[in-house]
């Protein structure tokens, strides 16, 4: 595992840590970009299903529980989800902040069985987030986006897609989101 990787996990391992007692939604004191992670507050129920392609695999029926929360300080939006799918259930842990001075949204993220944390790109741009992501495939460069797009308050459409030659996208998955508290 290399250093930042490292540091990553034990940063999001501290979070969980400091957050457990205050399992309560809270209302951010910050103003400004870091605001509009507040649409995410909430205890969500997911559904959706994944396509066969080159990279993902086929799955119907998947369903998870995603509650979120600031932090105690309001810089950090920290979501635990429970994702059901026919191979088992998987835990993750996300964490949300707005850099002021670079104006970049960021997301982390990790799952209880992943090695590695995932640090997407995020953009918020109107009522969708875009996280975008890639990695080298022999001489090819494969991008990844999964856009969120909150359809009201307490609804959410997403869907993930991939592309070889970035003009050309792919669906992977899609599903919704729907607010519960």
């Amino acid at each position: 595992m290399r250093m930042k990787d490292f540091l990553v996990v034990c940063f999001l391992i501290l979070l969980t840590v400091l957050i457990a007692p205050r399992a309560v939604a809270q209302t951010p004191t910050n103003s400004g970009e870091l605001e509009k992670l507040s649409a995410f507050l909430g205890t969500w129920a997911t559904k959706g299903e994944m396509r066969d392609t080159p990279y993902s695999k086929a799955q119907a029926n998947i369903t998870s529980v995603l509650t979120c929360q600031w932090a105690p300080n309001h810089g950090f939006l920290i979501c635990d989800q429970v994702i059901h799918t026919p191979a088992g259930a998987n835990n993750d842990l996300s964490v949300y902040t707005y850099n002021e001075s670079t104006r970049q949204f960021s997301f982390f993220g990790i799952g209880r069985n992943d090695a590695r944390a995932r640090t997407p790109a995020l953009a918020i741009e109107g009522n969708t987030w875009t996280y975008l992501g890639g990695f080298d495939n022999g001489s090819k460069h494969i991008q990844f986006r999964t856009s969120n797009t909150f359809t009201n308050a307490r609804s959410i459409a997403w869907r993930s897609e991939y592309s070889e030659d970035g003009t050309h996208w792919m669906l992977m998955g899609e599903g919704t989101d729907s607010r519960e508290d």
